[in-house]
């Protein structure tokens, strides 16, 4: 599945929109950017893609990459209204796990 080309020119925060089919729908999304996959236990109403040299998703000229100003080992998980809900780094995926079941998907 390849990644759309996005137009977002600045930095995406949590609470900022981001209009992307790939992460839009009726289900959470956590996209790693160059991380280890097992990271993060799956959960029903969360897909979770990697991209990135080991990914299950290729993001064709680095477009997400640069969208969300992704640096190695960075999570982003999408609302499914688009919406970002987190950034974290792969440090910080403890509290990634801590936030996702307070938002229903745990």
């Amino acid at each position: 599945m390849a990644v759309h080309r996005l137009r977002v020119r600045k930095r995406l925060l949590a609470g900022n929109i981001k209009e992307s089919k790939p992460i839009k729908g009726t289900h959470w999304t956590l996209l790693g950017y160059e991380v280890e996959r097992d990271l993060v236990a799956p959960r029903a109403g969360l897909h979770i893609h990697t991209f990135g040299a080991r990914g299950d998703v290729i993001d064709e000229g680095d477009h997400s990459r640069d969208a969300y100003a992704l640096k190695s080992g960075d999570w982003v998980l999408a609302r499914p209204d688009g919406y970002v809900g987190a950034i974290v780094a792969t440090e910080q995926i403890k509290s990634l796990e801590n936030y996702v079941p307070m938002v229903g998907q745990g």
